[in-house]
């Protein structure tokens, strides 16, 4: 009889930590849902400036939604229709951007 009560608190515990677990789980991930759902995508365009280049373009506006610089820079060739990494003083470049306000 002893056995079966250790038994019967053994697994009660373990499931009260198993959904304790899935709770905390699920916590995590609806609250880093709810971060994401609040940025918002923004467009601009800005003018090249002497010295410019797309890496240090990129790595100006790049935020947490990018993998990193080079999938930004990817986006930013895609954007404006550049088939190379050249760009040029004075030109214009459509750049992305991420905020918390809504504009």
């Amino acid at each position: 009889m002893v056995y079966t009560i250790r038994r019967n608190r053994f697994f009660a515990a373990a499931a009260a930590a198993v959904i304790i677990g899935i709770f905390m789980i699920l916590s995590g991930f609806m609250s880093n849902q709810d971060n994401a759902a609040s940025r918002y995508k923004y467009f601009t365009s800005i003018r090249i400036e002497e010295g410019d280049s797309l890496w240090s373009i990129a790595s100006e506006y790049v935020s947490e939604e990018y993998d990193g610089v080079e999938e930004y820079i990817s986006e930013l060739k895609s954007m404006n229709n550049l088939t190379g990494d050249t760009i040029h003083y004075g030109q214009n470049l459509i750049v992305a951007y991420y905020s918390d306000e809504i504009k």
